[in-house]
Formats: C-alpha cells, sequence, structure tokens
C-alpha cells in the first residue's frame, strides 16, 4: 500500500495539518506586533519612523505567515466575495478615495495573490482592525488628533514661515497665501472638534501666480575700449599737419600698481629704553617669541604690547602676510599685524637696530611694493 500523503503547513512547514489550523505560538506574537506597529502608525501618521517599522514587518513575513493573518484576523467589513483574483486586481486599481477597502474572502483567491498583493490586504486588515481597537478608546482618539494635528500645524508653518522669505513674492499673492493657510487652520480646528481620525490635509503652498513675474533680461550691449598701444611709427603727415615725417608720438608710462601697506610705525628707541627692558628680565635672557631664540639689543624688536621678536621672524611674518594677500586677489589699502603672542594688532614697532641694511629691508617690506609684483607691470603704454 502506498504512503497516506500528509499536508505541510505554509506557516510553520511541520507536516500534519494545514496552515487554516497552525495552532504555532508565532502566528499569536506576530499578530500582537504587528497590531502594535499599526497602532503606533495611527496614533502618529505623520511620525517616519512608525511607517517605516511597519513596512520592515510586512516585507519580513511570508507568504503562509500572511494567508493564516488574513484568515484569522480579517473582519467581516473587509472581506468581499470576489469571483477572481483578476477581478479584485481590477477592484483594486481603479477604487476612488472614499471606498472602504475589502480584500478577496475565498482563501483559493488570496493563495493566487502575489506576494505584494498578499501585504496591501495584511495592511487592509491591520488598519481596520486597529481602527476599532482605538475606536473603543476615547481618550487614545482624543490624544491621537491632538498629536497629529501639532505635528500638521508644525510643519505648516515652518513651510509658510520659509515661503515669506521669497524676494518674488507680491502683495496681493502674500495675502491671497495668508488665506490660504486661514482656512487650513480652521478645517485643523473643525477636525479638531469632531474628535474623529481624519487623513492628513495638504499644507498650502506658495503658487506661481502669488509670485511676481520674472523680468526680461536686459540685452548685452558691449561697451567701446580704447587700444592699448606699446608703440607707434611715425605719423604721416596732412595738409596742415605741422609734424615731421620722422617725428614719433610720444610715449606715455603707465602708472605702477598701488600695493598696500601696513599701519605700523617703525620708531627707534632710545638706547635707555631697552636697558630698562633689559633690567626687568635680568633673571632670565631675552628670547623671540617666534622661533625662541636668544636675542640681543642689535636683533631686537619691540611690540606696543611689549613683545620681543628678532628682525628676522618680523621681516618673515610681514612677507607672508604680503604674500597671502597678493595671492588671494583682494582689494585693499592696509594689511595688518597681530602679535603672535597675545594677538592683539600691532601698531607700533620699536628697534635699536643699527645695520641699515636691515631697517632698510624692513621697511620695504612695510611700506613698498614687492619687487616681484613691481616686475610684472608694463614700464610703457600709450593709450589712443
Amino acid at each position: 500500500m502506498s504512503a497516506v500523503r500528509q499536508s505541510t503547513c505554509q506557516a510553520c512547514f511541520q507536516p500534519g495539518h494545514c496552515y487554516r489550523n497552525c495552532a504555532h505560538p508565532s502566528i499569536t506574537a506576530l499578530h500582537e506586533q504587528g497590531t502594535e506597529l499599526y497602532k503606533r502608525f495611527m496614533m502618529a501618521p505623520t511620525n517616519f519612523l512608525h511607517q517605516s517599522n511597519m513596512q520592515i514587518w510586512t516585507t519580513t513575513l511570508s507568504r503562509g505567515m500572511m494567508r493564516v493573518l488574513l484568515t484569522r484576523y480579517a473582519l467581516p467589513q473587509n472581506l468581499s466575495p470576489f469571483e477572481s483574483i483578476q477581478e479584485w486586481r481590477t477592484w483594486w486599481s481603479q477604487r476612488s478615495y472614499s471606498d472602504s477597502l475589502v480584500i478577496p474572502s475565498r482563501h483559493a483567491i488570496q493563495g493566487a495573490a502575489t506576494k505584494e498583493e498578499l501585504r496591501s490586504m495584511i495592511e487592509v486588515v491591520y488598519s481596520s482592525l486597529v481602527k476599532e481597537i482605538i475606536m473603543t478608546e476615547i481618550d487614545s482618539v482624543e490624544i491621537m488628533s491632538v498629536n497629529d494635528h501639532i505635528a500638521q500645524m508644525r510643519a505648516a508653518f515652518v513651510r509658510f514661515n520659509r515661503n515669506l522669505r521669497n524676494a518674488n513674492l507680491s502683495g496681493e499673492g502674500l495675502e491671497n497665501y495668508a488665506q490660504d493657510m486661514i482656512r487650513y487652520l480652521q478645517n485643523i480646528i473643525y477636525q479638531q472638534r469632531m474628535r474623529a481620525i481624519f487623513p492628513p490635509l495638504p499644507i498650502p503652498d506658495l503658487q506661481e501666480a502669488y509670485l511676481i513675474p520674472p523680468l526680461e533680461p536686459i540685452a548685452y550691449v558691449p561697451m567701446p575700449r580704447p587700444a592699448e598701444l606699446l608703440f607707434m611709427g611715425p605719423v604721416a603727415q596732412h595738409e596742415g599737419d605741422d609734424m615731421m615725417h620722422d617725428e614719433y608720438m610720444p610715449f606715455r608710462t603707465r602708472e605702477p600698481i598701488r600695493q598696500p601697506t601696513f599701519t605700523i610705525d617703525l620708531r627707534l628707541s632710545p638706547p635707555a629704553s631697552f636697558e630698562a627692558a633689559a633690567a626687568a628680565h635680568a633673571e632670565e635672557p631675552i628670547q623671540c617669541g617666534i622661533c625662541w631664540d636668544e636675542i640681543n639689543d642689535e636683533r631686537r624688536v619691540i611690540t606696543n604690547c611689549n613683545h620681543n621678536f628678532c628682525d628676522g621672524c618680523i621681516t618673515s611674518q610681514l612677507d607672508t602676510i604680503r604674500a597671502k594677500h597678493r595671492r588671494s586677489g583682494d582689494v585693499c589699502r592696509y594689511l595688518d599685524l597681530t602679535c603672535a603672542l597675545c594677538r592683539q594688532n600691532v601698531h607700533t614697532l620699536s628697534h635699536n637696530i643699527t645695520d641699515n641694511a636691515k631697517i632698510l629691508s624692513m621697511k620695504n617690506v612695510l611700506y613698498c611694493a614687492p619687487a616681484d609684483a613691481l616686475a610684472a607691470v608694463p614700464d610703457l603704454a600709450v593709450v589712443v
């Protein structure tokens, strides 16, 4: 005799029973988990985290488990006697917003549905089931309605505040946009008084009619510019001209580009002031605030904030600031130097240097343009 073939459950995959008679404890656990997720979503529809958790839960369900949940927990008002899955698909694609959502009542038709269609049926069943649970708790409905309306009004005011900053908003458009916002708030108040669950209202947005129409672009008209010539040959002689054939037009030198200077006064301090400063630091040697080398009076430069630096570090710092300004391309008249120790603005540099070459080098960096910048300026030019 041939062995009797036993049916295998599509939910728990154990032989000996059908999925409609399955008593596996995971079915009840999944049902409670899905009810809680849908309840959280219904209590706060604008919370994207609850919506994401709900979608993840429906994605993890297998076909057999979804068929078990549809069979056990579908409410009578969610079932409709469709003749085939094709008929339900046609109704589902052509349904209106006011139609009540239903699923096929026959198990064979549910078994012919795809996995995505089973997920849609799960959403229909659990949405109705959770609504029935919530409607039995009036306090929960009121809390849900208040939280949802607060979230909607917060989002509406954020968008309204952002749209008010539009520079193209006309006066009449502002008035119409404010009226749209007032009507939106009146609808929110009406829903709050009804103490029922309503779908979220669309937030009024800024319409094109509320904006000032853009201006026509201005046509570009090129302006005539005189040509610049470095040299002109002999001028042809005409009647009445006093010029000779071998006379040339005079050259005109172009003014050099004016470079920014430092607002720093370079002073030669008397030896007595340096001796007093040295007496104040008699216990320890005087060091440069940048390179920390010991310095004598011949190399020392004192700022107005009474900090000591060597002449080489000060000149290097001034060169760095001027080179950085030249690379940036900024146009300014003056440059500033800040103390490397206290970050105060330096406006006085006192020294007792006797080497004229060092003093001249420091003055060139402070008040004169660099040599490479002057070399880039053409020497001769004639404007015609």
